[in-house]
């Protein structure tokens, strides 16, 4: 129940009552813990702590500058998957400023260039570093840069509802209104339920129910799978070992030239370091519908770290389930241990209840700073496809 609480509190929207607060912990409630039946008293219609509820703006943290003196480029630990893309702009504050407040802007800055992981913004004018240290980013324009997500708004019985869809979806940068035959997913809506599927092959995704926060659901929805898509496409080769895969039981290779296995068949990846040195391995695994878990480190399994020798050979064992479709295990390699299983923390089954963001959020606030370092991370893909 505080965790429902918690959540609908996060979702929010300004002047809103308690009979929404109520419905969207209701929601949750339902498909975390249905046995439970949350009640509401009082003037359901009131408006949430009287309407005077204050919204923190994120803030970024700017990462050490190794320049001496003065700088005028600067790295912040906020990248596209967070949704911060080239020609973006910031403004940057002093860190004691309440709620990031743009009013006090010591200078601003414009995305030149943005990856996974973080961003490299140009001041107007050049600042000492003294200065920069003292100071924390605020993203004040968005920019949809090159690579949204195309979302085709199908067929909506009710218009007003959909007009509302497309002005939501215009507000994040990750996705972007597009032509049916461009689209990636496509979302409509018949009668009480909204159903969002993959354009591509008009294969259903999700169907949710028309709650008060059904299009806050859905767009959450689309933002993890484009989440997933990105980091699908991540890869960096910074020469950090050397580590091949193998999947037991996999048979022939499918038409995607890639192995097959079939769906619950118990199974082991085979890592093998042929590398020169000792590398730590974690791996998340991107599943067909957008998810993503973690397979290493895997306390349950007694793995709360993997650490190959050079020439070394370890066996996890594994056991293949549900969706069926394209699986993407992503291999992390590292110098030092990567604690993967602290940073994405399920919540539960429900899709939008995993986004990618919570990995990428936690890491910009600077919980553990080091841990996502580019130049000393290695990822690659290995994938196969699981059938009936």
């Amino acid at each position: 129940m505080s965790y429902a609480f918690c959540e609908s509190l996060h979702r929010l929207k300004k002047n809103a009552t308690y009979q929404g607060l109520f419905a969207g912990i209701s929601s949750i409630i339902t498909q975390k813990a249905p046995f439970q039946t949350p009640t509401i008293e009082g003037d359901a219609m009131a408006e949430v702590l009287a309407g005077e509820m204050v919204f923190q703006t994120a803030t970024f943290e700017l990462l050490q500058q190794q320049s001496a003196q003065y700088c005028q480029k600067i790295r912040l630990a906020v990248g596209e998957l967070y949704g911060v893309f080239t020609n973006a702009v910031f403004d940057f504050v002093p860190k004691n400023t309440a709620r990031g407040d743009s009013a006090v802007a010591v200078v601003k800055g414009k995305v030149i260039e943005a990856d996974a992981f973080g961003a490299t913004v140009e001041l107007e004018r050049p600042l000492p570093i003294e200065t920069l240290r003292a100071l924390q980013a605020v993203e004040v324009q968005k920019a949809f840069g090159k690579v949204a997500t195309g979302i085709f708004a199908g067929t909506f019985e009710n218009t007003a509802l959909k007009n509302k869809f497309l002005a939501l979806i215009q507000s994040y940068p990750m996705l972007a209104l597009t032509s049916a035959d461009k689209a990636v997913y496509e979302v409509r809506q018949k009668g009480n339920r909204l159903f969002l599927q993959n354009s591509a092959v008009q294969m259903p995704i999700d169907s949710l129910a028309l709650t008060e926060y059904a299009l806050e659901d859905c767009v959450e929805r689309l933002l993890t799978l484009s989440r997933a898509e990105l980091f699908r496409a991540m890869e960096f080769d910074n020469q950090v070992g050397k580590v091949t895969v193998k999947l037991e039981q996999a048979q022939n290779t499918a038409s995607e030239g890639v192995p097959l296995i079939k769906i619950r068949t118990a199974t082991s990846l085979i890592l093998t370091n042929q590398g020169g040195s000792s590398v730590y391995v974690s791996i998340a695994d991107i599943q067909p519908d957008g998810l993503i878990r973690v397979i290493l480190p895997d306390p349950e399994q007694g793995i709360t770290q993997l650490k190959l020798l050079p020439g070394e050979t370890q066996t996890i064992p594994l056991r293949v389930s549900p969706p069926l479709g394209m699986e993407r295990y992503k291999i992390f390699l590292t110098p030092t241990f990567l604690a993967l299983n602290t940073l994405i923390s399920s919540r539960g089954d429900a899709p939008i209840a995993h986004p990618l963001k919570q990995l990428f959020q936690k890491t910009y606030r600077g919980e553990v700073p080091d841990v996502l370092n580019v130049s000393q991370l290695s990822v690659f893909s290995y994938c196969f496809k699981i059938v009936p």
